[in-house]
Order: structure tokens, then C-alpha cells, then sequence
């Protein structure tokens, strides 16, 4: 009796609801708005930055590789080895009066340490107009004597002959500088080698080995080396260019020397020339020894 009327309910209903919508109505314009903001400020960044960037680029050209003092007019080369100053060049891919900013210095550097006869390759600029290349090439430790295909069985008249460095990188000959010859490695196929590429065989690895030891030993200076023989997994085979045999454990080639070092030293103070010996053996090693003036061997 005393309450309230319905349609006065009904109106607080309905503003109620209209004042819901409303907020919702201001909060929805809101965020579109913020959004937009937000597109636009990205937007003008966008054009500003890429507008910095061309302007940017522009002054690099036209400062920097469009400008003649930069432009390159001698390309300087240090090199230890057989290539020469033009093919360096022509592996580096480098002209004259191109901009010293347009050379990609760690490209070169790639570019130049592909070849097979490099080894290491650094190159710089030396402002305003000249860059600077220094090459240490392979230095080769044997040469690779191999027969063609389908020519194993018929008389060795043209090998296949590889240089090849203390890593075992296989490279293609050339003249050498030195007027003596290389050891060379026999008993590798020619399926083996990739130029460029280090040989994959433990057996060449111990007669890289076995070289380089010799060269540091006294008994190097003894030898002078004219083949190494690799084709028995469990003996490398030394032919010297003096008539010498000496077979060695490619497993313990530091103490085949030591013993080396001892037979030629009893070999000396019976004044008696060393001929074969076969040091894979452990104990009583096979030895047979000529005189000094005579080229008959006899057996100890």
C-alpha cells in the first residue's frame, strides 16, 4: 500500500541501462582512439627512420663510394710463397678505381683462402685509397705420385703428382723453387685425394709424421729421402736416393728414430754403410750393412 510505483522502477531501469552504455560507448571510443594514436606515432617513426636511412645511404655514395679519393689505385701484396702478385689479385676479385668502402674485407678473406695453395690470407684498407693483402701459402711437405685409372696394371709412365702440406691438404703441383726434390708418398689412390681437401688416411698422417720428425733429427740430415712407401696399413717403407731401405712402425715412428739414431751410430764406428733395416720388428731388428767402399751388403 505504501510502495513504489512500478513505472518508476522501470524508469531507473532504464537509465541505469542507457548510463551502462554510455560508459561502454566512452570507453570503446577510447581505445580506438588510443589505438589510432598509437598507429600514428608508428607510422611517423616508420617514415622518419626510412627518410633517415636514404638520406643516410645517399651521403655514403655520394661521400663515400661515388667519391674518386677513395677510389682504389694500388692494391698491395705480401706473399711467402709461388703465387703471384697478379693472381692473388684476380683470386681477390680487386680492380682499380673501385671504392676502397665497397670491398667486403672478410669476403676477400674467404674468397683468397679457398684456393688450395693458401693457407691464411688477411686483408685491410689503408685509407684513402689502397688496400693492403698478406698470404701465407701451403708450404709443401711430400709430393703424391699416383697413376691414372685403369693404368695400375700397365707401365708407370705418367703419374698424377700432388703437392701436399704438414696438414695433409692435398694441392695441385707446381715448380718448385728449391732444387731438391720431394719425398714422395706412394700406395695412395687417386680416388683418395681431393685438392684443397686433407687426406683421410691415418697412414699418410704418420709419414707427414715420420718427415718431419726426420727433418728435426740428427738422422734426418743423414737421409736424403726419396720415396715413402704406404702400402702396408702396419709399415711405412723409406727408399733414399742412396740406395738405403728403412722400414718403420707408422705406430711408433719418435722411437724407431731413437733406435735409428743408435744402429747408424754402430754403423760409423765399424765404418760400415747402413743398406736395409726393418724397424717394426721389437727385438733382434733385422739389419744388413755394406762397407763403406763397397756396394755389397752383408746381414747383422
Amino acid at each position: 500500500m505504501f510502495g513504489r510505483k512500478p513505472g518508476n522502477r522501470r524508469k531507473k531501469r532504464q537509465k541505469h541501462i542507457l548510463d551502462v552504455k554510455v560508459h561502454s560507448d566512452y570507453q570503446t571510443h577510447e581505445r580506438v582512439q588510443k589505438v589510432f594514436v598509437f598507429l600514428t606515432v608508428i607510422i611517423v617513426l616508420g617514415l622518419v627512420s626510412f627518410g633517415v636511412y636514404c638520406v643516410g645511404k645517399f651521403t655514403t655514395r655520394k661521400f663515400f663510394h661515388e667519391n674518386p679519393r677513395f677510389a682504389i689505385t694500388r692494391v698491395e701484396v705480401e706473399t711467402d710463397g709461388h703465387l703471384s702478385h697478379d693472381q692473388i689479385i684476380g683470386l681477390a676479385g680487386l680492380r682499380t678505381g673501385q671504392s676502397v668502402f665497397a670491398v667486403d674485407l672478410q669476403q676477400v678473406k674467404r674468397d683468397l683462402e679457398l684456393d688450395p695453395l693458401i693457407e691464411r690470407a688477411e686483408v685491410g684498407r689503408e685509407l684513402p685509397n689502397r688496400i693492403h693483402i698478406t698470404v701465407n701459402e701451403r708450404v709443401p711437405l711430400a709430393q703424391i705420385c699416383v697413376q691414372p685409372f685403369g693404368t695400375e696394371r700397365k707401365s708407370r709412365l705418367t703419374p698424377i703428382v700432388f703437392f701436399v702440406d704438414k696438414y695433409g691438404v692435398v694441392m695441385q703441383s707446381y715448380a718448385l723453387k728449391s732444387p731438391k726434390p720431394l719425398p714422395a708418398l706412394i700406395g695412395i689412390r687417386l680416388a683418395d685425394l681431393r685438392v684443397g681437401k686433407p687426406i683421410q688416411a691415418p697412414q699418410v698422417f704418420a709419414a707427414l709424421q715420420l718427415i718431419k720428425e726426420m727433418e728435426l733429427s740428427r738422422v734426418g740430415v743423414r737421409f736424403d729421402m726419396d720415396r715413402i712407401d704406404m702400402s702396408r696399413t702396419d709399415m711405412l717403407t723409406i727408399y733414399t736416393r742412396n740406395g738405403e731401405t728403412v722400414s718403420f712402425n707408422p705406430k711408433n715412428i719418435s722411437k724407431g728414430l731413437r733406435r735409428l739414431g743408435l744402429i747408424l751410430a754402430d754403423a760409423e764406428r765399424n765404418r760400415l754403410a747402413l743398406n736395409t733395416v726393418d724397424l717394426t720388428v721389437e727385438q733382434n731388428v733385422p739389419v744388413t750393412f755394406r762397407p763403406l767402399d763397397d756396394g755389397k751388403a752383408r746381414n747383422l
